[in-house]
């Protein structure tokens, strides 16, 4: 089982990952939707990165049986405005979280008037870091035998949720920064993802 660290020493370096904005003039849309897709890789990578090199060991429940993340120090998701969960519900519709379209969605929100560059960046932050959390854990189920279906539902349900979840607690976190920070969403809801996998583990084993 996976380990994960978190450091609340660091209101981290994610910030560093401000890319300039595109020249419309001289760059296409899609060279534009393509240039977001490669900042939300950036922020992905940052992320991953946060995770892996912290400092400090946080358990899930395969080491205690407790979770660590504490949902009443989640950032408050009523100051996410609704053109950010316009678009964050049609990227997370599919079921499947490995059929989530970052290429689409990126490229509907560059298209949106609404957005400004800004608020455009702190989108991408969103969905870097429900890119990073589906891709971390896209190779978690392997079925074995027949009754693995409930399993596997229980796993993409929990999953599916907290890939949501942190996208939309990532968003609040930029547009209204705390502590918690935004990296801290992003390690907190790795573990709520270990979590569901040792379930996960647990359900095939009975």
């Amino acid at each position: 089982m996976k380990k994960v660290y978190l450091a609340f020493a660091a209101v981290l370096a994610v910030s560093v990952f401000v890319f300039a904005g595109c020249n419309k003039d001289s760059i296409s849309c899609e060279e534009e939707t393509d240039s977001m897709y490669l900042e939300m890789l950036s922020y992905a990578e940052a992320y991953s990165l946060a995770v892996n090199n912290q400092l400090l060991s946080a358990p899930t429940k395969s080491d205690n049986g407790s979770s660590l993340f504490d949902q009443s120090s989640a950032p408050d998701i009523s100051c996410v405005d609704e053109k950010y969960l316009k678009y964050i519900e049609i990227y997370t519709h599919p079921e499947n979280v490995n059929n989530w379209d970052e290429h689409s969605i990126l490229k509907q929100v560059d298209s949106d008037p609404l957005f400004s560059p800004e608020e455009k960046d702190i989108f991408i932050k969103g969905i870097a870091a429900a890119y990073y959390l589906k891709t971390e854990f896209s190779d978690v189920i392997t079925p074995t035998k027949a009754n693995a279906e409930v399993c596997k539902k229980q796993f993409a349900q929990a999953m599916k949720r907290a890939t949501r979840n942190a996208a939309l607690e990532l968003i609040a976190a930029a547009l209204e920064p705390t502590l918690i920070g935004e990296t801290i969403v992003v390690v907190a809801y790795y573990c709520a993802i270990d979590d569901a996998q040792a379930d996960y583990n647990l359900c095939m084993a009975q």
